[in-house]
């Protein structure tokens, strides 16, 4: 196994952008961050950006095909070899490649010279006609047929100098299941996460709570629409479920975790929780979280023992809300500067071997 040297990781974390943001300090920073990711990607416009559709095959017999988006910066052609690592965004809970969120976060980077990867979960945005199965965060083969295909199909090479996976929200839970469960992780040299809920359960039971409604009622009419919509795939007593739920929690209950083959909700969360593969994770991964986050509890960053695990890096801060980390001059959003940071430096770290280097 390759670790982190604790000294470079320490060093790694004291050279992070530094948090200048909005709203610091009062006691509803975090809905104000939280808000403001919903509505960051409105205008963002990715059409003038050279762009290829991909088409993932999953390998699991069902069928399914995945699907994605290669960008590249202005003046960049799609047959040029690309010269610094494919940065990949994945969406969350009810989100999709075209997420407003996903949406800035790929114009901010292909600005600054970034390649960019936008990838739809299995039935997630256009991936929807092609799947049966839903996406659901234990679902990590998804990323290991992503990053397989990637590597031996596209001409020219989009990961000739590796890959940094981003996941935001729900997304980042998925990666780092995938980083623990995979000792091969192919291309990847280095990960980020953006706010991402590790204990499913305790985030699940936060956004039940009254305070919390509007966020419930935003992803539950997400989730509910893109089942619904999926009308030849669902039983009509499966249809009824959906309709009927409440909470994320409740719709978990009637249909994610049944349908997966999970016998109570408890323990599909408890399943597909990252929290307790964590230190399986050989890949140096960024953490972003924010205190003021109104529904991933903060016990789940802050008891957890940071130290003894170098690759590993939290970047913990006290406002941001969850996705949000809105900067005081509305420039640039923390966590876009922290993965473009992370891609910068990630050959810093001594852990960059991965694939077949392990």
């Amino acid at each position: 196994m390759r670790t982190v040297d604790v000294n470079d990781a320490e060093t790694f974390l004291a050279n992070l952008p530094p948090r200048r943001l909005r709203w610091s300090g009062l006691p509803v920073s975090g809905h104000y961050h939280t808000a403001a990711a919903v509505l960051s990607g409105v205008g963002s416009d990715l059409s003038e950006f050279p762009s290829a559709d991909l088409r993932i095959p999953t390998s699991d017999d069902t069928g399914d095909v995945l699907t994605a988006k290669w960008l590249r910066p202005r003046g960049f052609s799609l047959d040029q070899e690309p010269q610094c690592p494919l940065i990949v965004l994945l969406h969350g809970l009810g989100g999709h490649a075209g997420s407003s969120y996903i949406r800035r976060s790929a114009s901010w980077l292909l600005e600054n010279q970034r390649d960019v990867l936008l990838f739809n979960f299995r039935g997630a945005g256009d991936s929807c006609d092609l799947c049966r199965k839903h996406n659901h965060p234990g679902r990590t083969e998804d990323l290991r047929d992503l990053f397989r295909w990637i590597e031996r199909n596209t001409e020219p090479n989009v990961v000739r100098c590796g890959a940094v996976p981003v996941g935001f929200s729900l997304g980042g839970n998925i990666l780092l299941k995938f980083l623990a469960e995979n000792e091969q992780t192919g291309p990847v040299r280095a990960a980020v996460t953006v706010s991402a809920p590790m204990d499913l359960e305790e985030t699940s039971r936060r956004l039940s709570r009254w305070k919390n409604l509007p966020y419930r009622l935003y992803l539950l009419h997400k989730l509910r629409n893109r089942v619904l919509d999926e009308t030849g795939f669902l039983s009509k007593k499966e249809k009824q479920r959906v309709r009927w739920t409440k909470s994320v929690w409740e719709f978990d209950k009637q249909f994610t975790a049944p349908r997966n083959g999970y016998e109570s909700v408890e323990a599909y969360y408890a399943d597909n929780s990252a929290i307790p593969s964590l230190p399986k994770i050989e890949v140096p991964t960024l953490l972003v979280y924010a205190r003021d986050d109104p529904f991933v509890p903060s016990k789940t960053y802050e008891e957890f023992a940071w130290d003894d695990h170098p690759n590993l890096l939290p970047a913990i801060s006290d406002a941001g809300g969850h996705v949000g980390f809105v900067g005081s001059d509305h420039d640039s959003l923390w966590h876009n500067r922290c993965i473009l940071y992370a891609a910068e430096n990630i050959d810093t770290l001594s852990a960059t071997a991965v694939g077949s280097e392990r």
